[in-house]
């Protein structure tokens, strides 16, 4: 439930007029140098609200979630809008309201697609702020917990957990893995060889929180501190319960072949060298 304080800011976000102000104020106030900004670039249903949750348990850190949704309204609504328009929204996003050193905001790459905005245009908005790239390397676990949530209209709990059981049409989630893969490449193109970045994988994050949360600390140059988070895992069966026609699926697909294995460093990598 949004706050009455959160449902006003998000009913002044919808209004060009205070977005505009934001930007106005940042030139006057703010610092206009970026590098103590940060993205979380990630796709459904791969912990980025875990991410958020853990990097908002440090004191110098503000992570705002997803900044490009316009179903989110306590960040405003710029649905139908122009490309220039939705990029002074993200830019409103990070006037800083509290000093705090680090000031980041979560983007899901199929936002991008949706919205018609590439990675370089909001590095350049954002002047070159620091990049999370996280990613879930089981494609299988990612569409699966995609399908779930769609079924069920759950995309975040505190405390609710769910062992529903669905079953998958193979064809779409061929083109699901298909579309993933090419989400990703449109995201290392527009970026090419920039540097200010890091990898994280939630299978890391959600088995060693503590040593993944200290690697992003120190790329953020402040010290460690123990996170916590009040998420819960919302459907924590072993996938050949939770797809009903896993037995299936599997004697038709080898799930441990590589494809279905997100490893998005070595992707990017390729990405690069074919251009």
């Amino acid at each position: 439930m949004l706050t009455v304080r959160n449902k006003l800011i998000g009913t002044m976000r919808t209004f060009y007029l205070y977005e505009l102000i934001l930007n106005l104020l940042q030139k006057i106030f703010d610092n206009p140098d970026y590098t103590h900004n940060f993205l979380v670039v990630s796709s459904a249903r791969s912990g980025s609200s875990l991410l958020v949750n853990l990097l908002n348990s440090h004191p110098k850190i503000s992570c705002k979630g997803e900044i490009l949704n316009p179903e989110f309204l306590v960040y405003g609504n710029f649905q139908g809008q122009s490309k220039a328009r939705i990029l002074m929204h993200t830019k409103a996003m990070f006037f800083k309201f509290r000093k705090k050193n680090r000031l980041g905001a979560k983007l899901l790459i199929h936002q991008f697609d949706e919205l018609g905005l590439t990675m370089n245009d909001l590095m350049e908005t954002l002047n070159q702020p620091k990049i999370i790239i996280l990613y879930r390397k089981n494609l299988l676990e990612t569409y699966v917990s995609l399908k779930i949530a769609q079924k069920n209209n759950l995309w975040y709990s505190e405390k609710q957990v769910n062992d529903d059981s669905i079953e998958i049409e193979p064809e779409k989630l061929l083109n699901y893995v298909q579309r993933q893969y090419e989400l990703w490449k449109d995201v290392f193109s527009s970026l090419g060889k920039y540097e200010n970045l890091i990898f994280l994988s939630y299978e890391s994050l959600a088995t060693d929180t503590d040593n993944s949360m200290s690697k992003l600390f120190n790329f953020f140059h402040l010290h460690a501190h123990k996170t916590r988070t009040v998420s819960v895992r919302q459907n924590p069966l072993p996938l050949y319960l939770k797809l009903k026609n896993y037995e299936e699926l599997s004697k038709n697909y080898d799930f441990s072949d590589q494809k279905w294995q997100l490893d998005l460093e070595a992707f990017r990598r390729e990405v690069l060298g074919r251009e």
